[in-house]
């Protein structure tokens, strides 16, 4: 069991930064100890550990208590650097160990062998979790820490192509692709940029097939980051934005004509100071008081959302504003169940043989509320439980008008 805390960070870290890397330095021990920064996912790994130093500086650690830790397979010289002794010496005096952002399929690379089993370095630095150390990342650096790693793909590509079966040019081309991570947080896969880049669906797709449905998920939002403490086994949010956890344990797949249809999905929403207890599921908002339906300040009919001029585009400020703080009389009626939703919509293009190539073929996204257990929690931040999500499966001609 280990003992040490992981810190999650979403990537885009600007605003919050001394807050996020505080809370490092913190688990680290405090800035008298000794840091290590891994650069194996940027191909600036000089400008990456100087941005570093500057926020650790900043903190009251001295750049002579930084490391780095030469171990990249792009860097010339730097291909073997997880089985370098004196990489490895530097690793085991660390009480933290940062790891860069760029593309985590070169983390991988470089700290997993080719028959997926540990390099000295990545077996040094699950020693160095289970012994207190405390290990973080921002966005490749974030991917990596579940035990399936999201290599690439977007929210479309998952749900509409085959999958990926290696990594792609971009981390942002369409073909889902999973792969093994490192592991060091084995409570459910991760993903990053989240909220920016509109990953619901991929993240949803990954936790359900290639995760098996069995554990919840997490998205992270830009300049945000999920703290998890391994003793507790609790995750919390810092920063800016917002951590995501999606419970597909209950969920229901099947196919309505040919298209992956996914209900009865579960989504919570972490601000700063929030947390969710992985054992049982439960969420407790720090500093916020729960709002009822009598509070409501919205009294918007119908909402929908469909892209960027969409108003509260970001994800959980739609779910908030519409759903949840909106007069339940004019949202969307379920006939089914008697819930009450709203809806934004996932479009792709049919393919270049279809009879009708401006048919957009896609998926509505339904957030709905359930009047006995769906809450609202506001204090300066909102954050929510136990959120409907549901993808229905969709189709939009397209026609100019002349």
């Amino acid at each position: 069991m280990s003992k040490g805390s992981l810190i999650i960070a979403g990537g885009a870290i600007r605003d919050s930064a001394l807050v996020i890397f505080a809370e490092f330095v913190r688990l680290a021990g405090g800035s008298n100890r000794r840091f290590a920064v891994l650069p194996c996912a940027t191909a600036r790994p000089e400008a990456g550990l100087a941005d570093f130093t500057a926020f650790m500086s900043a903190l009251g650690v001295a750049a002579n208590q930084i490391s780095l830790l030469e171990v990249s397979p792009t860097v010339e010289g730097w291909q073997s650097g997880a089985s370098d002794p004196a990489v490895l010496d530097l690793a085991q005096a660390a009480d933290g160990i940062w790891m860069l952002g760029g593309n985590q399929n070169n983390i991988i690379k470089s700290l997993i062998n080719a028959d997926g089993s540990d390099s000295p370095l990545a077996a040094l630095m699950r020693q160095r979790l289970a012994a207190g150390a405390v290990i973080g990342g921002t966005s490749a650096g974030a991917a990596v820490m579940s035990r399936l790693m999201i290599g690439g793909g977007t929210s479309y590509g998952a749900l509409a192509l085959p999958r990926g079966q290696a990594e792609a040019d971009t981390e942002v081309s369409d073909a889902l692709f999973v792969t093994p991570g490192l592991g060091f947080f084995p409570a459910g896969m991760v993903d990053q940029h989240f909220d920016a880049r509109a990953r619901l669906g991929r993240l949803l797709e990954a936790a359900l097939v290639e995760g098996g449905g069995c554990l919840p998920a997490f998205g992270v939002a830009e300049d945000t980051a999920m703290v998890w403490n391994a003793e507790a086994n609790t995750v919390t949010a810092i920063g800016r934005g917002g951590v995501y956890v999606l419970e597909v344990q209950h969920a229901l797949c099947d196919q309505v004509a040919g298209v992956r249809r996914i209900r009865n999905t579960r989504l919570h929403y972490l601000t700063r100071g929030d947390s969710f207890n992985i054992d049982n599921g439960t969420c407790v908002f720090s500093g916020k008081q729960r709002l009822s339906v009598a509070d409501t300040q919205f009294t918007v009919v119908g909402p929908e959302a469909s892209g960027c001029f969409s108003a509260y585009g970001q994800l959980a400020d739609f779910i908030s504003n519409y759903l949840l703080d909106n007069d339940p009389a004019g949202l969307f009626v379920d006939p089914a169940d008697g819930s009450r939703y709203v809806r934004s919509y996932l479009w792709g293009q049919a393919g270049a043989d279809s009879s009708t190539p401006d048919c957009r073929v896609g998926w509505e996204l339904r957030f709905s509320r359930a009047e006995n257990s769906t809450e609202l929690w506001h204090g300066g931040v909102y954050g929510f439980r136990n959120v409907g999500v549901s993808l229905i499966p969709a189709s939009l001609q397209i026609k100019t008008l002349e």
